[in-house]
């Protein structure tokens, strides 16, 4: 009598466990998702020197254009950080409105004193082409991240600027089909807006 019982309980259980795992995992994709896509506060100014060594300060840099910054914290995000330009550059090719920035973000014992010889260095990898779209953040990074409450261990941010220096979206990691999606859909709502 009690395998009976059982035996027609399982079937329950098997899907209120089934469930309850679906359940939790969409909640887990959406908090992901809401993060990507929260509006946040004023971009904080940040100080960063073109490959010609010419200071650049942002947001303000950026003013007037729908910007993406895809900031590497780590030289092993290089790859990543091309994978997201690649897709900006492409849909928004020879429109004026868009730009964007890949930015190492430079920190740590020895910058100050060797930026020069980091962005030389830099500057012989980067085709002539991209150089105008390369900045490097050598001042003031450990306070930017800190404003941000951005963790150390990612090692990529992503981050969409409207015309006033706003931050209107941002991502980190992998630019996957859902995260591509939304950073595109968010340009195009950002180009319809006024100033």
């Amino acid at each position: 009598m009690h395998n009976q019982v059982y035996k027609k309980l399982l079937p329950l259980l098997f899907l209120l466990i089934l469930f309850s795992s679906i359940l939790t995992a969409q909640e887990v994709v959406h908090k992901a998702n809401s993060r990507d896509r929260e509006p946040l506060k004023q971009m904080p100014r940040l100080e960063s020197l073109t490959l010609e060594k010419e200071k650049v300060i942002l947001p303000v840099h950026c003013k007037g254009r729908i910007c993406l910054l895809a900031m590497e914290f780590s030289r092993n995000a290089q790859d990543t950080l091309k994978a997201w330009i690649e897709h900006y550059r492409e849909a928004f090719k020879g429109d004026q409105r868009y730009d964007y920035f890949q930015m190492p973000m430079l920190s740590g014992f020895g910058v100050g004193l060797f930026y020069r010889l980091i962005i030389n260095g830099i500057r012989k990898k980067v085709d002539r082409n991209e150089r105008n779209h390369y900045l490097v953040a050598i001042s003031g990074v450990k306070r930017f991240r800190k404003t941000m409450g951005w963790d150390k261990k990612i090692k990529t941010r992503i981050l969409l600027l409207d015309r006033n220096g706003h931050i209107r979206w941002q991502s980190f990691g992998e630019p996957v089909k859902g995260k591509l999606e939304a950073l595109l859909r968010t340009c195009r709502m950002l180009a319809t807006e006024s100033r």
